[in-house]
């Protein structure tokens, strides 16, 4: 019989002997009734298995009435049930019931006198047995080499007390008192977790600069990192503990991780602290990760790829860089960058899907309005209206977009000051002139409040009168 003390002394002798088993071994069993008055207190000790190490395959499951459960093995007693008798000096008679689980192995119970009534074999998902004679606060046990498990499903248990051999059979007339029951008792979880964290600070492009250069006069800025993990709280299909990301992974390759995003301005590299100084300590050794970026041979999936990948003996922390010369003369990107995760699943085992996670983005301060469609046509009079609702006078500065084919040039007009309190009608033909075609798109930025600015454009048809006015932009 196992006696919580007994219990204790093992765990602590598996502390000693094993380091990597802390976050897993203090409970080395699944208490339904732990002593929380214990030095240490003990607590419930549920069990999470990772899902990558699920093997696949009949020599790896246990199918009972066409459903397929997935084996795990009960190591170092990680999936004993034990609860304390209950009663003193009678005999009493257990019916410990498992939902979504079930024994893959026969089951043993312990306690005085311990004896299986029925249940408790391999594909079984219940056992009833008796325990005679013993005390109130001792501990009865129920012990299985392998137990078998649902991967999508909570695995919970049900103690039930009975006094007599049929109704535990039954199962009728429980003593309710000594009705124990687990939730989640054991649950398959993801031993592995990818996660993007943007800049907590935020990373802006400077509306004064068009967007060229980072605000606060930074050359170089973290925009965000990819942290991936591995849950050393779970335990492998072997019942061992979780300690690095490679013990769910293929050794082979395990990972494979890619930056996506527009990488066409300024020098991007991954480091790993958050610095982005490319270096670590006092020393200045060289700190970055060496990575990559390339096209594939297509300019629409433009890829940063580190040149070393992990190779899952720790976790991964890189943070995403970004470093702007001070002559540089493109806007900085605006869309979202991303990383895509590859795993290399293990011989047979369920492996974990390919992930793909936000990294971060670059902000654009200051007010930006797209206008979708801007023409010179002589048929018609276009004109953009901007209105400056704030206190402070606004600079403005408008680019274009034109259609493949046709040259634009901006006139003096598309430059300027968008005075306090003021309103201004340009028309289109004073602010680009058009050669090959008469047709653009544009994008105003101007340095102010966008709740203080207003955009719209009116397009007038000379022949008909006809007119069409389009809010693009309303700080209301």
């Amino acid at each position: 019989m196992l006696s919580r003390k007994t219990l204790r002394v093992a765990g602590a002798a598996i502390l000693g002997s094993a380091a990597l088993l802390t976050a897993n071994t203090a409970n080395a069993v699944i208490n339904l009734t732990p002593d929380t008055t214990a030095s240490p207190a003990e607590t419930a000790g549920k069990v999470k298995i990772a899902r990558e190490t699920l093997l696949m395959g009949t020599a790896n499951s246990t199918t009972v009435e066409g459903v397929s459960y997935y084996d795990i093995t009960n190591d170092t007693n990680l999936l004993d049930i034990q609860f304390d008798k209950g009663l003193a000096g009678v005999t009493v008679y257990y019916r410990v019931t498992l939902e979504n689980m079930v024994f893959a192995a026969a089951a043993t119970p312990s306690g005085v006198g311990a004896a299986v009534v029925a249940g408790g074999a391999d594909g079984d998902n219940y056992i009833v047995f008796s325990v005679t004679g013993g005390g109130a606060t001792d501990n009865v046990t129920v012990a299985a080499a392998t137990w078998a498990v649902l991967p999508d499903m909570p695995g919970n248990i049900k103690v039930e007390a009975y006094r007599d051999s049929f109704d535990a059979l039954g199962p009728v007339n429980p003593i309710e008192s000594l009705t124990k029951m687990m939730s989640e008792a054991v649950t398959v979880v993801d031993g592995i977790s990818e996660r993007g964290t943007p800049n907590p600070a935020g990373v802006m492009a400077d509306v004064s600069e068009d967007f060229m250069q980072f605000t606060g006069g930074m050359d170089t800025a973290q925009i965000g990192r990819l942290r991936i993990t591995a849950d050393t709280t779970a335990h492998e299909q072997d019942g061992t503990a979780v300690a690095t990301l490679g013990g769910m992974l293929n050794a082979a390759a395990p990972i494979m991780v890619t930056f996506k995003g527009d990488f066409s301005v300024g020098t991007f590299h991954l480091d790993p602290e958050a610095d982005c100084n490319g270096v670590v300590g006092a020393d200045g050794a060289a700190n970055d990760v060496a990575s990559t970026v390339g096209d594939d041979g297509d300019m629409e999936d433009v890829k940063l790829t580190p040149d070393t990948q992990p190779d899952g003996t720790a976790n991964v922390d890189w943070y995403l860089c970004l470093m702007v010369d001070e002559d540089n003369d493109m806007p900085l990107p605006e869309g979202a960058f991303t990383a895509t995760v590859e795993y290399a699943a293990i011989a047979n085992g369920m492996g974990r899907e390919d992930q793909t996670v936000t990294i971060g983005s670059i902000g654009r301060d200051g007010t930006t309005v797209h206008i979708p469609y801007l023409t010179t046509y002589e048929g018609y009079n276009q004109r953009i209206v901007l209105s400056n609702r704030g206190s402070a006078d606004a600079m403005y500065t408008i680019m274009f977009r034109p259609e493949m084919g046709v040259t634009a040039t901006a006139m003096d007009m598309a430059m300027g000051t968008l005075m306090a309190g003021a309103t201004m009608t340009m028309r289109a033909t004073d602010l680009v002139m058009l050669e090959g075609g008469s047709r653009t798109a544009a994008t105003i930025n101007l340095v102010a409040n966008p709740g203080n600015i207003d955009v719209s454009s009116v397009i007038v048809n000379k022949e008909s009168r006809d007119t069409d006015t389009v809010v693009h932009h309303s700080g209301m």
